[in-house]
This record gives C-alpha cells, sequence and structure tokens, in this order.
C-alpha cells in the first residue's frame, strides 16, 4: 500500500506542467515538521517548494505555484478550486 502511495505521489508531481516561480506549495499545519518522504521526493525530482503554514494561507499567491500539496489535516482556505492540488491520506 505505501509503494502505491508514494508512487501515486511521484506520478502526480512529474505530471506538473510548466515552470513557475517555485514549482509546488506545501501547507502544512507545522512547517517545522513537513512529511520527510514529501521533501524527498520532490527534491530527487528537482522541483522547488515552499513550506506554507496554514496561518499564512489567506496572505500566500499561489498563482505562484504549479500546484498545491496538503496532507489530510484540517486546514481550511485553500484555493483547491482554482488551483492545481493534490490532497495525501496519512497512512498512519
Amino acid at each position: 500500500m505505501k509503494n502505491k502511495f508514494l508512487f501515486f505521489m511521484f506520478a502526480c508531481i512529474f505530471l506538473i506542467g510548466v515552470v513557475s516561480a517555485k514549482d509546488i506549495a506545501y501547507v502544512l499545519k507545522n512547517p517545522l515538521n513537513p512529511d520527510p518522504q514529501f521533501i524527498e521526493i520532490m527534491s530527487e525530482l528537482n522541483y522547488s517548494y515552499d513550506l506554507i503554514d496554514d496561518s499564512q494561507v489567506s496572505s500566500a499567491n499561489f498563482a505562484n505555484y504549479k500546484m498545491i500539496l496538503l496532507k489530510d489535516e484540517n486546514i481550511v482556505g485553500v484555493p483547491v478550486d482554482r488551483y492545481p492540488f493534490l490532497i495525501v491520506p496519512s497512512l498512519n
């Protein structure tokens, strides 16, 4: 199951289109504790990313990113209706 999850995440990130300011906006409750697997995959694929605290969602300019990455945390206000996004379920 874990391998399927990582393959799915890799495939979604790999399908991101054109270059922008940063590739991925990784929105999370605690930017000091990002998921190491996400960071490893993004780094291996040479994608640039910003860690965005959920308290900064309202002031973040998501137009500067190719996609928004979220874990299945309770984060509100992320404009998933206007930008490409991926919500990854927890494996716990």
